[in-house]
This record gives C-alpha cells, sequence and structure tokens, in this order.
C-alpha cells in the first residue's frame, strides 16, 4: 500500500538521531545518559506518519483497513521474526535452562507484540535485570504496533460521529494528548512500571505526532521561523539526552521536553538542512529499525560474556551494530518489502500469519519444555534448576502484586496443633515457609505464617510507591488476628536494609514522609526509630524473634553460577565478603539491638548457618542455596532448621532480656 506521504529526508534525520541516542545509552558511552529519549522521538515520528497515511487515503476515499495493518506488518515482522530465530538460535548453544525458558517466553510475547504488557509485570526498564533480557527492546515494538491497530479505527468512528474535517481530527488529537499525558503523569508516580510500558501513558507521545500532521498543512512557516523551529527542537533532543539521566521519573512530565523537539523538526519541515540530510545521517536513518533491532542483544551479549568490563568495548559494540543492522535492513528488510508488497491480501495475511506462527510456536515450545535443560550438562542443569526449587505453598502463602485481599494467613507445622508461633514479614520470610514449616512440625508445635511481598513487619511501609496502603492493610489484618491473642513466637523477617539503602526513594513511612525527601542521617533516624516502633508494637503478644538480614549476593546466584559452568569459568568462591555484609546490614542490625534494649525483642543471627568466618556463602557444593540474589531456596534455607527449632521448642508468653541466637557454625 502507497504510504501517501513523500519521502522526507528530515524525517529519516530525524530516525538517525533517535537510534543513535538509544544505541550510544544502551552501550554506556558518556554524554548519552538520556538517550532512551530516543524512542520517544520515534514514537513522534511514528505517530506523524500513521496519521498522515490513514487521514489522507480516508480522504482520498481509498483508505483500506486489512491493507493499513498489512502495510504495517510488512515493515516490522520480518526482521522482528529473523531476530527473534537468530536469538532462539543462540540461546539453543549459549544459555542455560532457565534464561532459554525466559528468552522462549519474551520471543513468543514479542513476536506477537505484547512484550510491553509482558514486561511491565517484571522489572523495570532501568534496573539492573533489565540487562539479562534479549529481547526488552522490542517493548516500543508492541506499544507502536497497539497504537497501528487502534489508531484506524479511532479515526474512522471520530469521523463518522463527531466531524470529517481536519480540525475535528485535531481535537481528537489534542484531548488524546491531554488524557494520556494526563494519565502518564500520575501513573509515573504511582506505578512507574506500567506507566513507562503500557500504550494508554504513552500514547500521547503518538499521538503529538499525529497533531503535527493536522497542522502543518494550516501552519506555513516563514524560512526563518522554520529555521527556529528546526533548531529548537534538535536542540530539545540533545539537551534531553545529554541532561536527562536513568533516575528521572519517567515518562511522566518529562517526556514533554524530547517530544515537543521532535514535534518542532517535523513542523519545521526543513528538507535540505545538513543535519539532518547529510548522507552519512541518510543512511543511519534508513537502516535505524534494523539497527535498532540488533543492538540491544548485542549490548546484552557483551555483559553476558563479560566484555562488558573491557575499556572501550563500546566501539566494536557500536561497530557491529551497525554492521548487522546494515544486513538486516539490504537482506531481510528491503527484499521482504518487495516481495510482500505484490501479495494480494488473503496471501498476506497468510503469510504474515504463518511466519508469526512458526516463530512463536518455537518459542512457545522452549517454554513448555522449560528450556530444553537436556541440551546442557547435568550439573549446569542442576544449578540452573535451583532457580525453581521455591516452596510449593508460596503462592497461597506469599501475597503478592497489589490490592491484597483479606489476610488469612497459612496454618504450618504440626497439623491439628494450637498455633503457638508466628512469622510475620515480605518475600524475605517467604523464602522461609519450608524451614519454619519443618522446625514446627519437628518440635509438634502449629503456627500461623503472613507474609506479602515488598512489606516489611512494620507498619506505614512499603518497597515500592504505591504499595503503602495494601501494606498497611495487610499489616492491619495480621494485628487482628493478634488482638486477641498472646503467649505466643512471633518470628518477625525483613529485608531489612533495601528498604533504607536500595530505593529510598520509594519508601513512605505512613504515606506521609517520603525517605527520599530527607538528608541521608535524618533519613537512617527516622527509619531507624521506625524499626524499633514497628518491632516493638508485637510485644503484648508474646516473645519476639527478629531475624537479622540474610546475606544478599551481587548477583542471581543459579543464574550465575549455571553460567560459568557452562561457559567453563566456574569457581569456588561464590559469596560475599562478611565484612561486606557487615557494611551493609550495619545501621538496621544496631536498630534491631535497639528493639531488643527497648521492648525485649531477641535477634537472632541467621549467618552462623551461612557464613564461615570470612565469607558468606552463595553456594554449598556446587549447589546454590537462593533462587536468585537474595531469598534463600528450599535447599538453602533448611540451613536454618537448627536455629529455628529452639525459638519453637522453648516458646516463652513473656518478654524476655536482650539477647542474640546464633545459628550453630555449618561444618
Amino acid at each position: 500500500m502507497a504510504a501517501s506521504i513523500d519521502f522526507r529526508p528530515d524525517i529519516n534525520g530525524l530516525r538517525a538521531y533517535a537510534v543513535a541516542a538509544v544505541v550510544l545509552y544502551h552501550f554506556g558511552v558518556p554524554g548519552f545518559a538520556g538517550g532512551f529519549v530516543g524512542v520517544d522521538v520515534f514514537f513522534v515520528i511514528s505517530g506523524f506518519l500513521m496519521t498522515g497515511i490513514i487521514v489522507s487515503q480516508l480522504e482520498a476515499g481509498r483508505f483500506s483497513l486489512l491493507g493499513f495493518y498489512l502495510a504495517r506488518a510488512a515493515r516490522i515482522i520480518p526482521a522482528l521474526a529473523a531476530l527473534c530465530a537468530a536469538v532462539l538460535v543462540f540461546g539453543w548453544f549459549w544459555l542455560t535452562p532457565v534464561d532459554y525458558q525466559r528468552l522462549g517466553r519474551h520471543t513468543a510475547s514479542s513476536i506477537a507484540f505484547l512484550s510491553n504488557v509482558t514486561y511491565a509485570t517484571e522489572s523495570g526498564y532501568f534496573d539492573t535485570a533489565s540487562h539479562e533480557k534479549w529481547l526488552l527492546h522490542t517493548w516500543s515494538l508492541s506499544v507502536e504496533w497497539q497504537f497501528y491497530l487502534l489508531l484506524p479505527l479511532a479515526l474512522i468512528a471520530w469521523r463518522r460521529w463527531v466531524g470529517h474535517g481536519r480540525a475535528h481530527l485535531l481535537a481528537f488529537a489534542v484531548l488524546g494528548v491531554a488524557v494520556s499525558l494526563g494519565l502518564s503523569v500520575v501513573l509515573t508516580a504511582w506505578r512507574p512500571t506500567y506507566a513507562f510500558y503500557l500504550l494508554p501513558t504513552r500514547a500521547w507521545e503518538l499521538l503529538a505526532g499525529g497533531a503535527v500532521f493536522l497542522v502543518q498543512r494550516r501552519l506555513a512557516l516563514a524560512p526563518a521561523a522554520a529555521r527556529l523551529c528546526y533548531l529548537a527542537g534538535l536542540a530539545s533532543i540533545l539537551v534531553s539526552v545529554v541532561l536527562f539521566h536513568a533516575g528521572l521519573p519517567w515518562p511522566g512530565a518529562w517526556a514533554a521536553l524530547p517530544v515537543a523537539g521532535a514535534a518542532l523538526v517535523l513542523l519545521a519541515q526543513r528538507q535540505d538542512a545538513l543535519p539532518t540530510a547529510h548522507p552519512w545521517i541518510q543512511w543511519l536513518g534508513t537502516a535505524s529499525y534494523s539497527i535498532y533491532l540488533w543492538h540491544w542483544p548485542i549490548a546484552v551479549g557483551a555483559r553476558y560474556f563479560g566484555l562488558a568490563d573491557h575499556a572501550l568495548w563500546a566501539v566494536p559494540a557500536v561497530a557491529l551494530s551497525l554492521l548487522l543492522g546494515g544486513l538486516s535492513y539490504r537482506w531481510v528488510e528491503v527484499p521482504t518489502r518487495s516481495a510482500l508488497r505484490g501479495l494480494r491480501a488473503g496471501r498476506g495475511v497468510l503469510v504474515h500469519g504463518a511466519v508469526t506462527a512458526c516463530v512463536a510456536g518455537v518459542a512457545a515450545a522452549v517454554l513448555w519444555a522449560q528450556g530444553v535443560p537436556a541440551r546442557v550438562p547435568r550439573e549446569v542443569e542442576l544449578a540452573a534448576a535451583e532457580a525453581r526449587n521455591r516452596n510449593p505453598r508460596s503462592p497461597e502463602c506469599l501475597l503478592t502484586g497489589w490490592g491484597f485481599g483479606s489476610v488469612q494467613g497459612c496454618h504450618i507445622g504440626a497439623a491439628g496443633r494450637p498455633e503457638r508461633v508466628v512469622m510475620i514479614g515480605d518475600s524475605h520470610a517467604g523464602a522461609l515457609l519450608g524451614a519454619i514449616d519443618e522446625a514446627l512440625t519437628q518440635e509438634g508445635v502449629g503456627g500461623r505464617f503472613f507474609a506479602a511481598t515488598s512489606c516489611p513487619p512494620v507498619l506505614g511501609m512499603a518497597w515500592e510507591r504505591g504499595l503503602e496502603s495494601d501494606c498497611r492493610r495487610f499489616y492491619a489484618g495480621v494485628e487482628q488476628w493478634l488482638k486477641s491473642r498472646s503467649g505466643l513466637t512471633l518470628v518477625l523477617v525483613g529485608r531489612w536494609s533495601n528498604y533504607l539503602h536500595d530505593r529510598p526513594q520509594l519508601v513512605t513511612l505512613d504515606g506521609r514522609t517520603p525517605l527520599d525527601r530527607l538528608p541521608a542521617p535524618q533519613r537512617e533516624a527516622l527509619y531507624r526509630e521506625r524499626v524499633v516502633q514497628g518491632i516493638c508494637r508485637y510485644a503484648p503478644h508474646g516473645s519476639v524473634h527478629v531475624l537479622a538480614p540474610i546475606p544478599e549476593m551481587p548477583y542471581d546466584v543459579p543464574r550465575t553460577l549455571a553460567t560459568d559452568l557452562l561457559l567453563g569459568r566456574a569457581r569456588n568462591d561464590y559469596g560475599i565478603e562478611r565484612a561486606a555484609y557487615a557494611r551493609k546490614h550495619g545501621p538496621v542490625l544496631d536498630a534491631l539491638h535497639e528493639a531488643g534494649a527497648r521492648c525485649g525483642a531477641q535477634l537472632v543471627d541467621p549467618t552462623g548457618a551461612l557464613c564461615d568466618g570470612t565469607r558468606c556463602r552463595a553456594a554449598e557444593g556446587g549447589r546454590p542455596l537462593y533462587f536468585d540474589d537474595d531469598h534463600l531456596s528450599e535447599y538453602g534455607n533448611r540451613r536454618l532448621v537448627p536455629l529455628l527449632r529452639p525459638l519453637v521448642r522453648h516458646a516463652s508468653p513473656a518478654p524476655r532480656a536482650t539477647a542474640v541466637v546464633h545459628a550453630p557454625a555449618a561444618n
């Protein structure tokens, strides 16, 4: 289907700047800390072009909805399918079963243009874990494809019910920008990961491009004004690239600067301006889609094989991105576009459907086969399998997500016995479910288990902004359960230090005092006091025992160990130094000791079971003790059963003097 818009060098050049910003940002090149705004520029360009194609053909009376979809598929699917096939082949030889299974899930969602939804439920785009996802960058393609599906339907409906004129359509675009931008600002503060990935909070960027198309015919700029508009637009984009950084709430209001910059460049229509018309810039813009597709797996691969640790690693990485992107454009994009252009609609649907189904089918098979463990040596398979070694009752007993329902808890320990022991905490408590259950069962004691992810056992705190009300409701439910009970043994477990150190910008106290707005000493003092108060709230219900922080590793243990075994670089020193544990957790340990002095809470030290004289171990005998970087697996948590048995055996209703209970040293 004809594009209905003449080729414009300024648009092609703008693509070049967008892809260059993204590539250099992802390769960690200094000066490009805000290069992620290149995606926002791409969105504006796409909105401009798609609105132009649809409106022009609607006005000419020759718009075909199916033809529009097939044209977009011909532009996007072949190169994406080739990339997905390539990474699946790579993964067969070089990825552990857990990583390969995850790649299968991500590949299926990418080729189905749902990867933005998939990634919205996982970690954030700027998190460290994002560098382990080979197809993370396809989230933007999913957003665009979803926009392509909805935009023509929305415009057709608007023309029918509101009006055919471009002024009416401009009203649609302006209204869409206002609503989506408002939603983006609100959701960026409340649910930042969702705001980043999902179409409703990104649509305003695409609709901004559409609004430019609808006004440019009416707004003919004089040469001097066009030159000023063009330079101001480029400057806005470059300022965003240089001065913005991953710590900004994104997209939200900050994204308005690069979006406005892209809109100004489009509005100026400067076809012969050298910054965008230079032949090298034009080539980069022409191949920008394939370069974008290939650069991110190269970035992930460099980190995966440890190449990113070398100085100037970005130089060959950029060169390889340009090479593979250029080859993809020359041998995939161009031939397939030419071949598909002549197909009738029915055959086009069949071809695109077959390609998509083939890639998705292989990816689904990899997912269903749990990463095909038979591909790798047995020791690799066993190490990787520890990532799945979690308590089967976790879905029942550990509340996750948002909007926690009623707080019931789970019975643990000996069946039919009174519930004398209560474990309360966050996901670190969830990781100890098997250990406390076994300790209680061995002692013939019953208990109750309450845990909610990202909610420390302190009323009014949460790991993520937006969870405060859920966490408050959860622990109010726990206190309601405890209200008529006394003489219990309570075991509190939390990822205590991380609520202070790792994400202070997301922690609030009773919804009123965001810790990131306080100076570090005041923040630490306030957090310490809240922890002490929170622990002591439980004292009237019985003896309180607080588990000191579990040692945390700087990497995903099963993944790292399995990968090292697969790549032939395994070692025997997986873990962290005890000194590093003391440095990280010192302030929190002081707070836990203070709780003992104030209300008799006992500090329970797990390091005797998990550490030796100098190191805290991440694995034993080649088997991980963790199912990720900080949660003990069912294999690892059994090291704490000897520590927990005395607590449940000698439960006392009266608060006891301050003491530290040490786990017996591991053999």
